[in-house]
């Protein structure tokens, strides 16, 4: 009768293991399955952000040349600016005062561009949107660094 005792509890065991891991078996094989089809939907996912991204950035970039464009046409038909460009003539003043609005108009218009700078070589002076100023007036006041002197700086404009 022991013996069968025993048999029995080696069996039972046996039985026990067996089918534990079975079941473990097709646990683990689900668990793999489903994160390989995951894994699959997430690669997929990010893909299509990434070309929604890319998409909406080339948009993004094209938008805004396009402004940078049309501010450039506002810019080349103002009367004020088309006459400072082509004359060799100093600017009066007044002519200064009303090119400094128009600009700064421009750049309320044209939420992306913070400034607009114009400058004439032989005027020696640089017309922004917020003042009309000479060059080493500018220069002492946005670049003064020791390393870039005002000759080397006009030089480059």
């Amino acid at each position: 009768m022991q013996k069968y005792r025993l048999m029995f509890k080696k069996s039972y065991f046996r039985n026990l293991c067996f089918s534990y891991g079975l079941m473990l078996l097709v646990l683990f094989l689900i668990f793999i399955i489903m994160s390989s089809v995951l894994n699959n939907i997430i690669a997929a996912e990010r893909e299509s952000m990434i070309s929604y991204m890319a998409t909406n950035l080339k948009n993004n970039m094209d938008d805004e040349i396009l402004r940078i464009e049309q501010l450039v046409a506002q810019i080349s038909i103002q009367d004020e600016i088309t006459k400072l460009i082509e004359t060799n003539d100093a600017v009066s003043g007044f002519e200064e005062y009303e090119i400094v609005r128009k600009l700064k108009e421009m750049c309320v218009l044209n939420p992306t561009i913070d400034k607009i700078y114009l400058y004439k070589k032989n005027s020696g002076k640089i017309i922004s949107s917020e003042s009309a100023t000479s060059i080493d007036v500018f220069y002492e006041a946005t670049h003064n660094s020791e390393s870039f002197s005002v000759e080397s700086w006009t030089r480059f404009l």
